[in-house]
C-alpha cells in the first residue's frame, strides 16, 4: 500500500532456465518443475488514486533477483525491501529511507 498511489497488485513470475544449445524447441509458457518462482517482486497499481491514474497497469520491478541497469550502471536495491527504489552512484544514500533507523522507522 502506497500512501500516495493506493493499493498495489503484486505479481509472481516463473523464470525458466535457458534452453540448451541442442534444444530446437521454444520453452513452454507453463510452469515446470525446473522453473524458478519469483514471488511479489513485480507490482502495479490497477486502481491508483486520483493524480496517479497515468500509471495504471504499468509494471514496476524490484532491483532483484535479476540484474537491472541504468545508463550502463548496475543498480542496487533500495534498503529495507519495502520501497522499490533503484540505487545508483548518483543517489545520496545518507538521506534515503528504507533501512531501520531511517524515516518512519
Amino acid at each position: 500500500m502506497c500512501e500516495w498511489k493506493g493499493a498495489a497488485t503484486y505479481w509472481d513470475l516463473s523464470l525458466l532456465p535457458p534452453p540448451s544449445p541442442s534444444s530446437s524447441t521454444a520453452p513452454s509458457n507453463t510452469e515446470s518443475s525446473s522453473s524458478t518462482p519469483v514471488r511479489s517482486r513485480i507490482w502495479s497499481y490497477e486502481s491508483p488514486t486520483p493524480g496517479f491514474t497515468s500509471i495504471k497497469g504499468y509494471l514496476s520491478f524490484y532491483a532483484g533477483p535479476w540484474q537491472c541497469f541504468v545508463d550502463g550502471e548496475e543498480v542496487e536495491a533500495q534498503p529495507g525491501d519495502f520501497y522499490g527504489g533503484w540505487v545508483t552512484s548518483e543517489v545520496q544514500r545518507e538521506t534515503m529511507k528504507g533501512r531501520p533507523g531511517t524515516g518512519w522507522w
